[in-house]
């Protein structure tokens, strides 16, 4: 036999090929939810980091601080739906988190409608306590940041 009549690995328009059924089995597999799921899950864990930054500035500073929503031009909104969360004192920013962007999410305080979470110099609330949901929405994990009046936070999923 010839030498020169084997070939050695592929061509071009066979890997190409491959390729292209390993993406479409791959996205064929890939669960449609997946993706919503983690931003809810990373929206969550982020939060609780923020929270517990905030809660902790208080402690240290011996200020008040303050959890809320911001628009572009760094003011509080009523929308926990925005892309930065911002931990305050006063009109100074201490530090502000960037959010994954999720439509489901909301913040409700037991005693008034404020929508913005605040801490005391000693690391209670203002007074309050509440609830922020996030997911709950088309079959999506459910997630809820309890926040008490001592400023204790927990996370729960619920159904």
């Amino acid at each position: 036999m010839n030498p020169k009549n084997y070939r050695y690995g592929f061509l071009t328009i066979e890997l190409s090929v491959i390729i292209l059924l390993t993406a479409l089995t791959v996205t064929w597999l890939y669960p449609k939810g997946l993706s919503e799921k983690l931003k809810i899950t990373s929206y969550k864990n982020r939060m609780l980091r923020t929270i517990n930054q905030a809660r902790l500035t208080a402690f240290l500073s011996n200020k008040p601080t303050i959890i809320c929503p911001i628009n572009a031009n760094n003011e509080c909104i009523d929308n926990w739906h925005a892309d930065n969360v911002a931990c305050k004192q006063g009109d100074k920013t201490i530090f502000i988190s960037s959010m994954p962007s999720i439509q489901y999410s909301s913040w409700k305080a037991s005693l008034n409608n404020s929508q913005q979470i605040v801490f005391r110099p000693n690391g209670s609330t203002d007074g309050e306590q509440g609830r922020l949901t996030i997911g709950c929405r088309d079959n999506l994990p459910c997630y809820g940041i309890i926040i008490n009046f001592s400023g204790n936070v927990s996370s729960q999923i619920t159904s």
